[in-house]
């Protein structure tokens, strides 16, 4: 019987190992970013519940927006700001964003969900704090 619970828990163990591994999508190298990045629309909710909308030109550049949530609590007014974006030698996706009040500066890994949804992380280890980010042509 101790053999017999000894093989249902390492099963049970690979099985979900295997699925958090699933669950943790693919890392987008720094080659597949530099191709995809261009011409995307991003859509990001930081963590103080503001939303962050643009689109990365082929340039680097972009014209950000955002609803302002986390300074004007009712979200009445929306504002712009320049930004800057580019891949980094280790593969990041990096943004800049020029907010008057707020100037935002970013680098983070992206990674593909089994679902086809995006996040980001600050380390490569996709177990990592995880930022939702929603990617589109």
């Amino acid at each position: 019987m101790r053999q017999f619970t000894k093989v249902v828990l390492c099963i049970s163990f690979l099985f979900s190992a295997t699925s958090r591994a699933d669950e943790a999508g693919v890392k987008l190298s720094k080659e597949y970013l530099a191709t995809f990045i261009p011409g995307t629309r991003v859509v990001y909710v930081i963590k103080g519940g503001s939303t962050h909308r643009w689109t990365n030109e082929f340039d680097g550049k972009f014209a950000a927006s955002t609803d302002a949530k986390t300074i004007n609590l009712i979200g009445a007014g929306s504002y712009t700001a320049p930004g800057n974006w580019h891949i980094s030698d280790d593969g990041k996706y990096c943004v800049e964003i020029n907010w008057k009040r707020y100037p935002e500066s970013w680098c983070r890994f992206i990674f593909r969900r089994p679902d086809g949804g995006y996040y980001m992380t600050d380390t490569d280890d996709a177990n990592a704090e995880r930022h939702n980010i929603e990617l589109t042509k």
